[in-house]
């Protein structure tokens, strides 16, 4: 699918943002999950020129952090060289910040290239192993078993036959199914990445960049997939790229199903509570098969 220049400018800065892993500045150190989120987030709201006014309570709310957080996590970036502040100078009189591209793509190319293949490993029998893909052939779609999650509270989702990894490429926003140009229910959107042999969410969706880069872990987002589309298949609502809708949803912890918790995060009551619903359907399917 062809894009315009301005919708090209604009992923490129996206596209930039998700692969910035280390401190330009500094080689070797890894941005820390608040830089990152704030960084993913500001590329998000960008303009085709890199600009974006986003206030800090609206970037606290988008990514989970507490605003002091947000506000270390913005002067990090400033001195870094990635984002350029002008104090007072956007819409409002709030801060208007302007993405480095330049600085950006040095970010992204100091990214170390066999951190791809270092994910973690799965247990589920005929699957390599890496970020699992999303399945959409059922509502609640589980995800492989991750051996080595720390600070959980809840045992790893077992696998419950997921397909292959169908390392196409065409698993974000220029994907066959993916930014379409007609609006489309997440039921029709799902009906249409079936019939063109896609998965919904494919392994190398930016989700998974930012789950890593976050310390996300991975069956977290498989939990937030089904939430997702309990939530979203019967709203009738209708979006044009649901996969971002689903990064977004993500990224901002909209279903608040965890909690940051020392270094990693464990399930809140609303995550507990999600996945023992779905833990129900599971074991009723189970007794129907």
């Amino acid at each position: 699918m062809s894009h315009s220049p301005v919708e090209s400018q604009r992923w490129a800065i996206k596209r930039a943002a998700a692969r910035a892993t280390l401190d330009p500045t500094q080689p070797g150190r890894r941005l820390s999950p608040p830089q990152k989120g704030v960084l993913m987030q500001l590329a998000d709201m960008a303009d085709d020129s890199g600009c974006c006014w986003p206030g800090v309570a609206r970037l606290a709310e988008r990514t989970a952090f507490s605003e002091r957080c947000v506000r270390n996590a913005l002067r990090s970036l400033e001195a870094m060289g990635l984002v350029q502040t002008s104090r007072g100078g956007g819409r409002g009189n709030s801060n208007e910040y302007l993405l480095q591209m330049g600085v950006l793509q040095l970010a992204a190319a100091q990214t170390p290239r066999r951190e791809k293949a270092a994910r973690p490993a799965v247990s589920a029998p005929g699957l390599s192993a890496g970020n699992p893909a999303l399945d959409d052939s059922k509502p609640g779609t589980a995800c492989p078993r991750i051996t080595n999650t720390p600070h959980t509270n809840t045992p790893p989702t077992p696998s419950r036959g997921l397909a292959p990894f169908r390392m196409s490429g065409r698993g974000s926003e220029d994907g066959a199914c993916g930014s379409t140009k007609e609006l489309l229910s997440l039921k029709d959107w799902l009906e249409q990445c079936r019939e063109q042999g896609e998965q919904a969410i494919a392994p190398d969706d930016a989700v998974w960049t930012y789950a890593e880069q976050a310390g996300l872990p991975t069956e977290f987002v498989a939990l937030a997939w089904r939430q997702f589309k309990r939530r979203r298949l019967g709203a009738g609502k209708r979006q044009r790229d649901w996969r971002r809708a689903f990064r977004d949803s993500v990224e901002t912890c909209a279903y608040r199903l965890w909690r940051a918790a020392g270094d990693g995060y464990i399930l809140t009551t609303e995550g507990l509570q999600a996945q023992r619903f779905f833990d129900q359907i599971d074991a009723a399917e189970r007794v129907q098969a």
